[in-house]
Formats: C-alpha cells, structure tokens, sequence
C-alpha cells in the first residue's frame, strides 16, 4: 500500500490505524480498505500527519521529519523531491 516496502512507516501505518490495540488480519485489512475507499482529503492529510507525528502530541518536531526522510528510498519520488 505505501508503494515499497519499509519497516519504519509500515509500523507507523499499523500504530496508526490500531490506535492501541492489537489487530488481527482481517481487521488491520478492513480498515485499510474503508480508508482508501472512502477518504477525502482531510483524512488522507490527517493520516499522513499521524504517521509522521509518533509522539502523537499534534505537533511535528524535527526529528520526527528525519525519521521519515531516512525512512524513504533514495530512489523514491519523495525523496528526490525532499532532497532538492
């Protein structure tokens, strides 16, 4: 789903959408489905937030923005674009 595959935000994509709990398969599988399906913009933005906010205090600190950075493939989009 997130294009490639990364532990660091394949974890953070799990915490996000677990909030807390454990999730089998099936639920993780469900809720990932309901969200593409029917997002909106705000919600995709709110997702992309949380995944880059681990704290999850609402805020985006600097080290929270190199996690994620180290996190993408050099030769990704996004990280050709960040590194511009």
């Amino acid at each position: 789903m997130l294009g490639y595959n990364h532990p660091y935000l394949s974890e953070r994509f799990y915490e996000c959408l677990s909030q807390g709990k454990d999730l089998t398969k099936a639920t993780f599988l469900s809720k990932a489905h309901t969200l593409l399906k029917s997002s909106n913009k705000l919600s995709v933005n709110r997702l992309a937030f949380d995944i880059i906010d681990s704290r999850n205090d609402d805020q985006i600190s600097v080290d929270e923005v190199y996690n994620i950075s180290e996190a993408l493939p050099p030769r990704s989009k996004v990280y050709q674009e960040i590194s511009m």
